[in-house]
């Protein structure tokens, strides 16, 4: 949804409100309490936004990855500042770490910055209420087109009570740029010939939400589908081609994908522990040389951040849902 919202813009805090109105969010999770009472006090004009309310800030902003996660979109949740972000932390970071879209608002305080530098993919911060509408519409353009985790909007107390001008008129939402057709036309055409076909999904993959195109990307190709923790059940653990999270080193997948004639990497599969944040590219590399890598990766992911060290037959680089 875009446009301009029928509310009243009167202070800092409806602005914000007004500019997540205008790109559909209706639901807000988080605790009132200082800092956070000019956002939950502005909601009372604003009724299509619900507020959703915990009884602590990790379980609340837990609870907003869980609405992220079920409806691949961006969860909006807030909190008070100083302890209150630090009880948010744990979930702040899982949505970084597991690659979920988070957009974080909290009142300005300068002792966040140490703690967001650890948990927080994206953060700004603004000091005008004019950037207040256009900084929180940036930050979800940012989750919705380029690679998700937590995006942390900090609005000083003072601009969120002071008074605030109308938003400024706003094209919709950016898009991704296309990875080129004939491009994603070749690649189609080597997964399609080739003789074995495997599919690796990371983390990545969850946020983009392909819950029914995998699924349907495997069967097209007969492709066994190999999970990292965090992405178990794309496709469902009942699917005749899930093999879930069962890569080992050296292992029967390891020995398996060595052998393929292909492998289409979704996202960036993590090796470690399920809950490691690091890039871990064991899953994908195995023990193949790089002129075996070469010949068999089809490599899909927002950026090259995680895999510019992998040799790859294909790098497509752009909105993962887009070239799925």
């Amino acid at each position: 949804m875009t446009g301009q919202p029928a509310i009243a813009t009167r202070t800092g805090a409806h602005a914000l409100l007004a500019a997540l109105e205008s790109r559909g969010v209706r639901h807000l999770f988080g605790i009132p309490g200082h800092g956070a009472y000019p956002i939950f006090d502005a909601l009372n004009d604003v009724p299509s936004i619900r507020p959703i309310v915990g009884r602590n800030e990790q379980g609340n902003t837990f609870s907003a990855l869980g609405f992220a996660w079920a409806t691949g979109g961006t969860a909006v949740a807030t909190s008070v500042p100083a302890a209150g972000l630090t009880n948010a932390a744990t979930p702040l970071a899982e949505a970084t770490a597991a690659q979920d879209r988070l957009l974080f608002l909290l009142e300005h305080d300068r002792v966040h910055a140490d703690v967001l530098r650890s948990v927080a993919r994206y953060h700004r911060v603004v000091e005008d209420a004019r950037e207040i509408g256009p900084a929180a519409l940036d930050l979800l353009d940012i989750l919705e087109s380029g690679r998700p985790g937590t995006a942390v909007l900090e609005i000083p107390n003072r601009l969120l009570n002071g008074p605030a001008d109308e938003p400024p008129d706003r094209s919709p939402a950016a898009t991704p740029d296309d990875v080129d057709a004939s491009v994603i036309a070749e690649v189609a055409s080597f997964l399609a010939g080739a003789g074995t076909v495997a599919i690796v999904a990371g983390a990545s993959a969850l946020a983009a939400n392909p819950a029914s195109v995998v699924p349907t990307i495997a069967e097209a190709l007969g492709a066994p589908v190999f999970t990292d923790g965090l992405t178990r059940g794309i496709p469902p653990d009942d699917h005749p081609l899930a093999m879930g999270h069962s890569w080992t080193p050296g292992g029967p997948a390891e020995r398996f994908l060595d052998g393929c004639d292909a492998i289409l990497v979704i996202g960036a599969p993590i090796a470690a522990g399920q809950n490691s944040s690091t890039w871990d590219n064991r899953m994908v590399v195995g023990l193949r040389p790089p002129e075996r890598l070469a010949q068999q990766l089809v490599l899909v992911d927002w950026d090259d951040r995680d895999q510019a060290g992998v040799p790859a037959r294909w790098r497509l680089r752009g909105s993962v849902p887009a070239i799925l």
